[in-house]
């Protein structure tokens, strides 16, 4: 690949960069603490907020695993000091890639938990409704029937891009469960939506949905 092409490939993924920052900041501007009724769904500005990261971070770690190689083969020139600046920067781009990729396989998981429904939160009723846009049904969760809510939450370093991924449930006295991801909204603007029901904060590293 020439210099010219490298630059521009630079420059297109610096764009994307950017431009998915700037959404992600956006989206947070707009993901405010519910005042009332509000209703969230997952589109695409949600998907470019919370993906930016983690695939960035992703491409970013190829980039440097394979510097970090080209580096380690100096060891066998008896340049040791590159050879090892090499094997530390392959260990870096393990981490940050298997982190990133984590978070990627956290996207689709919650992806799919809702892709098809809508969400529909009123602070004056307290009340959830959950509305499936494939087969048009609706459940609505009123306050008198949650038993218990659990607060999953991202433990450690805030910054990795793991940390964006978290989700709250809402037990109900009949045993059912109803989730809502950090896709449809941050999870602190539902952590005192029921504010007289038992709750239990789980902070983890990687909030799988089980």
């Amino acid at each position: 690949m020439s210099e010219q092409n490298i630059n521009i490939v630079a420059i297109i993924w610096i764009t994307i960069f950017v431009i998915g920052t700037v959404i992600g900041f956006i989206q947070d501007r707009i993901d405010k603490k519910p005042k009332g009724k509000k209703t969230y769904r997952v589109r695409t500005i949600n998907h470019i907020s919370r993906l930016n990261f983690p695939v960035n971070f992703f491409l970013i770690s190829i980039l440097v695993f394979g510097l970090g190689v080209l580096a380690s083969t100096m060891l066998f020139r008896g340049i040791y000091i590159i050879g090892l600046c090499g094997i530390l920067l392959i260990i870096s781009a393990i981490f940050l890639g298997y982190n990133s990729f984590t978070a990627i396989l956290l996207h689709i998981q919650y992806f799919r938990l809702e892709k098809n429904r809508i969400i529909e939160i009123d602070r004056n009723e307290r009340t959830i409704c959950f509305r499936n846009i494939i087969d048009k049904t609706t459940i609505v969760l009123e306050e008198n029937e949650i038993s218990r809510i659990e607060l999953h939450q991202s433990k450690g370093n805030l910054k990795k891009p793991t940390s964006e991924y978290e989700f709250i449930k809402f037990m109900t006295n009949s045993g059912q469960d109803f989730i809502i991801s950090s896709l449809q909204t941050k999870i602190y603007n539902l952590t005192d939506f029921y504010r007289n029901k038992n709750k239990k904060y789980i902070y983890a590293r990687t909030n799988w949905i089980k």
